[in-house]
């Protein structure tokens, strides 16, 4: 099977599409990783900023390690639609054919703001709204998942 199109739904409980169907994106620290580098597209992370973005303060002594196999499992997931590159002591994650609800809200939002017919606003908004499926990354427990929601749902 090749990966064509991916899309990572952040707003409510993450979700992954490939090809048009949902997949497992993995247990709850690579679907922290997974998130962290899918707001931070095309930005190469240290190893220690990604440590702390699955782990926070209290990593395991085999977080490196574990890292590594999380990395090996996204590019798995992802084929051909996305990369994680990994290069000296960073990683980064490269979108080719990918999409996420966040970017479609914030440019629904952005277009609501050139239009000046109320109703017509009020509609476009609607839409934006509508990509809402809960709270930002609800099934995600890191502090720096609040940090982006609070800016986000301003």
């Amino acid at each position: 099977m090749t990966h064509d199109a991916l899309v990572l739904r952040l707003l409510g409980p993450l979700e992954v599409v490939v090809d048009g169907q949902l997949v497992h994106p993995g247990g709850p620290k690579q679907r922290a990783l997974l998130c962290w580098l899918a707001l931070h597209p095309g930005e190469p992370a240290s190893i220690a900023t990604l440590i702390e973005a699955v782990w926070g303060p209290d990593a395991p002594a085999a977080a490196v390690r574990s890292l590594r196999t999380y990395v090996s499992n996204l590019r798995r997931l992802f084929g051909p639609a996305a990369d994680v590159r990994g290069a000296q002591g960073t990683y980064c994650f490269v979108p080719r054919s990918v999409g996420t609800d966040v970017e479609r809200f914030r440019a629904t939002v952005e277009d609501a703001s050139h239009v000046d017919d109320p109703q017509e606003r009020r509609a476009i908004l609607e839409t934006a709204l509508a990509l809402w499926r809960g709270s930002f990354l609800a099934d995600i427990d890191r502090l720096w998942v609040e940090e982006v929601s609070s800016i986000l749902e301003r």
